[in-house]
């Protein structure tokens, strides 16, 4: 009987989107403000572990974030995106937290204490954006370029590539080299 020792990309890309991740997406510590987001189908759970409940969607609410012996963790805007509303096509939630490091480890921590939550990979939520159909390509690598950008020009570039605009171009020459 043949048996395959390594997954396949796509079982592995199964696999990772059936796991709700987690990540600091500002910059680094300390700071005035953290940004931490959770996607997944977890998400929700978590966020009621976490939060009590879950807030109206896409409305920063602010929230107690406690740990699991009701300690609070810090007071924080939280913001939850329903996954048609998300940028990666999941359940998304933002917790825009005090950006102290002693914040961020309790919130890992409790993070990490939760089965089927693990850390993001690198480029983990606009790689689940790309899977997911809610950017293309070219706006994955708009994004990156945005990201990189350091003059005026790459900015705006950078940025009507993510717009979609390269992708409307490559359309249009697709459509007439068929005709």
């Amino acid at each position: 009987m043949f048996h395959v020792k390594h997954k396949t990309f796509i079982e592995r890309m199964f696999m990772a989107n059936s796991q709700t991740i987690y990540a600091l997406s500002s910059g680094s510590l300390p700071a005035a403000i953290a940004v931490v987001r959770i996607s997944g189908p977890s998400t929700k759970k978590t966020l009621i572990l976490l939060a009590g409940k879950v807030p109206k969607p896409r409305k920063l609410t602010l929230m107690e974030l406690k740990s699991k012996n009701k300690e609070i963790i810090d007071v924080s805007l939280v913001c939850f995106f329903p996954k048609t509303e998300s940028i990666t096509g999941e359940d998304l939630v933002e917790l825009h937290l005090h950006g102290s490091v002693a914040v961020l480890d309790e919130i890992y921590l409790f993070l990490a204490s939760i089965k089927g939550l693990r850390p993001a990979e690198p480029g983990e939520f606009t790689r689940r954006s790309l899977i997911n159909g809610k950017m293309g390509l070219t706006q994955v690598e708009g994004l990156a370029d945005l990201i990189a950008s350091e003059t005026k020009e790459q900015r705006i570039q950078s940025l009507r590539q993510l717009n979609g605009e390269l992708s409307d171009k490559y359309l249009k020459w697709r459509k007439v080299l068929i005709e």
